[in-house]
């Protein structure tokens, strides 16, 4: 009994001491956050003064000149507009390139399969300069709708992996029973296929919207009017209008976070099933 007892015991430690070192590890990525939050209703002397401090006062005098005065909600609006836009052209056009590649049989699929994927390993950056010229020769420029196709190009690789692995998951008969109830090919694909791919197709478009939603470099050499511009120009021209004053940068960041927070909050659950499901049946 006593040893029992000692295994028992022995065991409990050993998950008290997982569950400190898994709540330690949390507190690496969480900590950035939390100095942003507290040195967002801190004034500038304040920040250099007493960083990890509590604020003296809670005023919320940094998010009014953010909301109010630098109208940063216009930002992230844009930044909104794009990242959904581009996400949903996206989502349209990986969901039926995955179908093909997954459930459709021909020859050439694993070599078309290959191609998209080869994708992954080429850095846009590396086509940046055709990319502005074809732009520019087309008169395409500080157009939002070129803008998602470009963002969709740029995304899909990554998105026909993710999805083309919880397509091939799903079962044949289930497509089989469809074809012999009188189902075509689109109703298929629209109505069976892509709800059961439902968590690669949540985890695709959550990762490609929270790239897009943060990205820098398209809106930078695509997007020319300050009508436009996303919440990471916003925060660039922002920090150097308000460049004495760090309040309002730290007010203005949490801003930009918080649609990233409640998206993936939303949509966790979907997003660690696919990574799993494709994962296990990619």
């Amino acid at each position: 009994m006593t040893k029992n007892r000692k295994k028992i015991s022995v065991r409990k430690a050993k998950k008290v001491l997982g569950g400190v070192g898994l709540a330690l590890l949390c507190l690496i990525p969480l900590y950035p956050l939390f100095f942003t939050f507290l040195c967002s209703f801190k004034g500038t002397f304040e920040i250099y003064s007493s960083s990890f401090a509590l604020p003296e006062s809670w005023a919320l005098i940094n998010y009014e000149t953010v909301i109010f005065q630098a109208r940063f909600f216009k930002y992230v609006g844009n930044s909104l507009v794009i990242a959904g836009g581009s996400t949903l052209v996206l989502m349209i056009v990986t969901c039926m390139a995955s179908y093909a590649l997954a459930r459709l049989g021909f020859k050439l699929n694993p070599w078309i399969y290959m191609f998209f994927i080869t994708g992954v390993t080429i850095p846009v950056h590396s086509i940046i300069i055709p990319l502005y010229k074809m732009f520019a020769d087309l008169n395409l420029l500080d157009k939002y709708i070129p803008l998602f196709f470009l963002y969709a190009a740029a995304h899909s690789a990554r998105s026909i992996l993710i999805i083309t692995g919880n397509m091939r998951g799903i079962s044949r008969e289930i497509e089989e029973s469809a074809i012999i109830d009188g189902c075509n090919a689109f109703q298929i694909f629209s109505r069976i296929i892509v709800p059961l791919a439902k968590p690669g197709v949540a985890t695709a478009a959550t990762i490609s919207f929270l790239y897009i939603y943060n990205d820098l470099l398209f809106p930078i050499l695509f997007l020319t009017s300050r009508s436009k511009q996303t919440i990471s120009q916003g925060l660039m021209s922002f920090e150097g209008e308000f460049s004495m004053e760090l309040g309002p940068i730290f007010a203005a960041i949490i801003v930009c976070v918080i649609p990233m927070m409640l998206l993936f909050f939303i949509f966790q659950k979907q997003v660690i099933n696919g990574i799993a499901a494709g994962s296990v049946k990619g």
